[in-house]
């Protein structure tokens, strides 16, 4: 896949990255995550991240026909999460060098999660976590309706 790609050192919090309009608020907290990496909503998405606070080197690529999510235009979209380094820190704060994600996204519409590679001890832990109440998406586009 070949398309724009960004790379940043990116802050982080309360073990989260957010995947959102950077004017809008982002999706809640879910219950659960049960591919113990990601959860995705109609307000956007959440990744876990071993890192409890502060600083992991995020690469996004976004595919060809999308230069950028926000000239795209409402609609549903796909995200590919890959993630490793996630043990090196686990509940640490500060920058790690060793936890890196990459991310790439394309216009497609919702689909099942597909889980390539699970083998990091901090995801089992959280796809394992029971959960406190069901967790529900509804599938909608985007606020304008679109």
């Amino acid at each position: 896949m070949t398309g724009e790609s960004f790379r940043e050192f990116i802050h982080l919090s309360y073990h989260q990255i957010e995947i959102r309009p950077h004017d809008e608020a982002g999706p809640p907290y879910p219950e659960t995550f049960p591919n113990g990496l990601i959860a995705a909503g109609p307000d956007g998405a959440i990744i876990v991240t071993g890192l409890g606070m502060g600083r992991v080197e995020v690469t996004v690529q976004l595919a060809d026909e999308v230069p950028n999510l926000a000239w795209k235009g409402p609609g549903f979209y796909r995200l590919r999460v890959h993630a490793t380094g996630r043990d090196s820190y686990v509940d640490g704060t500060g920058l790690n060098l060793e936890e890196r994600y990459a991310i790439i996204s394309w216009p497609a519409d919702p689909a099942p999660d597909l889980i390539h590679k699970a083998t990091d001890a901090y995801g089992a832990g959280v796809r394992g976590r029971a959960p406190q109440a069901e967790t529900t998406w509804p599938t909608r586009k985007n606020p304008s309706g679109s």
